[in-house]
């Protein structure tokens, strides 16, 4: 079981060990999403760079928000008064964070309005198309490490803002959720554990001092999936829904179509130079995919011939009147080198080693007794006959 889960994920992306440290990046970047609740930025900041080992000190946060959300961190986090922001940066020594009103980006609508807030099907393709583009663009810097937290805003927003640094992440990147003690979490009048002694009251108007507040961070693990995404789809803004239905083809299999009728081959779209003959042999293999066709000596190799010699006949478009006959058994075996010598080069660059391997002819079976099949489902597999 764990070398065929290995062989699905070296398929999607190289091999990359997970050892570049987000730390040593000259740009690190935290990106939070945030709803009504602007203490989800102070308090990944405090898990990140003070209590996290290494520490994390972003050089820049990002908050991605509704129109609410975006004048409640405004309000509370920048600024003076409050200046929640400003005053963990002063309690814990934390120099060089860039973070201002630009950097608080509104969620926009199905027709660029702010949004207030995600409550229609349409509002929600809006934010996934929105959130991922936004993180799409920031893991174009090669010299900067993306840290993003899913705690914030609603729980579409963390699932979109995590699924898209799935599907671009680097191996410096990292995804988390942030950890607060009972008393503290949801609190309103919490935003970070203050180094002194800092009275606050819950929601029953008891006094807690914030300095014992525990804030940590539970790292999610990432599937990286951005080998698997398509260059322009990596580069270019393209809605998430088009990146994932192109990272779904890789797991797919791929669509065959064999024209007899049109003398061509096509595999997901991409034609395939085939001779006439090499075409007959590949329609007769996949009539009866997955199953195997006997090839052996004597009379199933004979009666192939014979069914390849028949199609192969039907579609000549020369002026011959006589039938003509494809050779020995012995040629069977030389025509499943000829045709994965016409597919390999045709589609190595367009398919998974998985999907390449299905769809080329495989051998099977002992000296004496071997067929030959496709690793495709009759699903995948379009005959157009004469």
């Amino acid at each position: 079981m764990t070398q065929a889960i290995d062989s699905v994920v070296s398929d999607i992306m190289p091999s990359s060990p997970d050892d570049r440290d987000p730390t040593g990046f000259k740009r690190r970047v935290l990106v939070t999403v945030a709803g009504m609740s602007p203490q989800i930025v102070t308090e990944t900041v405090f898990a990140l760079a003070v209590t996290r080992k290494p520490r994390f000190v972003p050089t820049r946060l990002v908050v991605l928000t509704t129109a609410e959300g975006a004048d409640r961190a405004r309000l509370t986090l920048l600024g003076d008064n409050p200046g929640w922001f400003k005053r963990l940066c002063t309690d814990y020594g934390l120099e060089g964070i860039a973070f201002s009103q630009e950097d608080i980006v509104v969620l926009r609508d199905q027709h660029g309005a702010p949004m207030k807030d995600i409550r229609s099907e349409d509002d929600n393709v809006a934010a996934m198309d929105h959130i991922t583009d936004a993180i799409r663009e920031l893991t174009l810097d090669d010299d900067c490490a993306l840290h993003v937290s899913i705690a914030g805003g609603r729980k579409t927003m963390g699932f979109f803002a995590a699924y898209a640094l799935s599907l671009y992440g680097r191996p410096q990147d990292r995804a988390s959720h942030v950890l607060v003690s009972e008393g503290f979490e949801g609190n309103p009048n919490f935003y970070y554990p203050t180094p002194y002694q800092h009275v606050i009251y819950d929601a029953k108007d008891r006094p807690l001092d914030a300095a014992l507040a525990e804030v940590s961070l539970a790292e999610l693990p990432l599937v990286r999936l951005r080998h698997g995404v398509p260059e322009p789809l990596r580069t270019g803004s393209a809605p998430m829904s088009q990146v994932v239905a192109a990272l779904q083809r890789r797991f797919d299999p791929p669509q065959v179509v064999i024209d007899l009728r049109g003398r061509t081959l096509t595999v997901d779209g991409v034609p395939v130079p085939m001779p006439l003959q090499y075409l007959a042999y590949y329609a007769w293999v996949a009539r009866v995919s997955p199953t195997p066709r006997p090839i052996s000596k004597g009379a199933a190799a004979n009666q192939a011939l014979i069914a390849i010699s028949a199609s192969y006949n039907r579609v000549r478009q020369d002026a011959l009147s006589e039938s003509v006959e494809l050779g020995d058994p012995e040629r069977l075996s030389q025509f499943k080198g000829h045709v994965n010598a016409k597919l390999r080069p045709a589609l190595s660059r367009r398919l998974t080693p998985d999907q390449l391997a299905a769809v080329m002819v495989q051998s099977q079976g002992s000296r004496g007794n071997t067929a030959h099949c496709l690793g495709l489902p009759a699903s995948a597999i379009t005959i157009i006959d004469p």
